[in-house]
């Protein structure tokens, strides 16, 4: 009877370890399993990140391709091989018409690569912040978002910032204004980048403001005191030509079908007088371009600010600075124009399944 219940005992106890055994074996399997789909989860977020950033790249590379081999007119950059056929007059001179499916200059974004998107900004369509007239035409554009004071001592402190003097102007700013404020002074030169202009004195509050939140992207680094009507933006046309924003909204729209010539264009479809000054407009984009690439899938821009220089010491372009930016609600959310191709760029090296 002993010997039974001591065999019973040994069967139960090799039972309960084996059950336990089982347990274990079926926990670390499952741990075995969930650390296994966690890393092919993990490679596969690696793979399309690294192709997210391969189309970024591809579409950046061609964008500065075209914008290098492929001419411009008033409408922006052609991009079809016949675009480039019999563009001159009999006496050699370049025909500026628009001859249709060009790549807009005015911001307008575009599909690239795969995930990327893209946009091309001739700088001549926004403020160059390092023209000598900046100072004095910010001031007139700024009063009515900033006030006639503020206005004053925006530009006035921009003025003080880009020239090569430490004599300070009225309402300006000169390195003992920047000190008491804990401030790196100022250069005394030229913005380097379009992002400089918040370490000029009251412009990083100025920009932070609902008013002039849009003013980042309105200023460019280019020393031109004139503005390209058929690539400003609405919001900053309204403001050079006087008019409302509707108006301005309605030459957006027209310009991307007939690019205007002149500003009796523009007032003949304003229906009004031919007002304005012409030495402050242009119509035909400058050497001097913005281009912004978008990855939404990695969250985040490329900026650039490159110069055309055709026979070059550097190549057909000169870099100005490249940045990395944040995706914003207002980025992400702006409409993408599709007709740019899938079809005018590469495949790149694989695809992500």
């Amino acid at each position: 009877m002993t010997c039974s219940t001591g065999a019973t005992r040994q069967g139960g106890f090799i039972l309960a370890t084996t059950l336990w055994m089982m347990a274990i074996v079926t926990v670390l399997a499952t741990l075995f399993h969930g650390y296994v789909e966690a890393q092919l989860g993990r490679a596969v977020l690696v793979k399309q990140q690294m192709q997210d950033q391969l189309d970024m790249l591809n579409t950046g590379s061609t964008v500065h391709y075209l914008l290098a081999t492929r001419r411009i007119t008033l409408g922006g950059l052609t991009v079809s091989r016949g675009a480039q056929q019999g563009f001159t007059d009999a006496d050699g001179n370049v025909l500026l018409d628009a001859i249709g499916g060009e790549l807009r200059l005015d911001g307008t974004r575009y599909r690239g690569t795969g995930s990327a998107s893209f946009s091309i900004q001739d700088q001549a369509g926004l403020l160059g912040a390092n023209s000598l007239s900046a100072p004095s035409v910010l001031a007139k554009l700024l009063a009515d978002g900033a006030g006639t004071q503020r206005a004053r001592q925006l530009s006035a402190s921009l003025a003080d910032y880009i020239d090569e003097n430490v004599n300070k102007r009225l309402n300006g700013a000169e390195a003992a204004e920047y000190r008491s404020r804990g401030m790196p002074p100022p250069p005394n030169w030229y913005l380097r980048s379009d992002v400089e202009i918040g370490s000029v004195l009251g412009w990083a509050d100025w920009l932070a403001s609902p008013e002039g939140a849009q003013w980042q992207e309105w200023l460019a680094i280019s020393h031109l005191g004139v503005v390209n009507v058929n690539t400003a933006p609405a919001g900053l046309l309204a403001l050079f030509l006087g008019i409302d924003i509707r108006e301005a909204e309605m030459l957006v729209q027209a310009r991307a079908t007939y690019p205007f010539r002149s500003l009796d264009g523009v007032a003949e479809k304003l229906n009004r007088l031919n007002r304005w000054e012409e030495e402050r407009f242009r119509f035909y984009p400058d050497d001097r371009l913005e281009v912004q690439l978008w990855c939404e899938a990695c969250n985040y821009g490329i900026v650039q600010s490159l110069e055309l220089t055709a026979n070059g010491l550097y190549g057909p372009w000169l870099m100005d600075y490249s940045y990395r930016k944040s995706i914003t609600k207002e980025s992400a959310g702006r409409e993408i124009d599709a007709r740019a191709a899938p079809s005018i760029f590469a495949k790149t090296l694989f695809v992500a399944e």
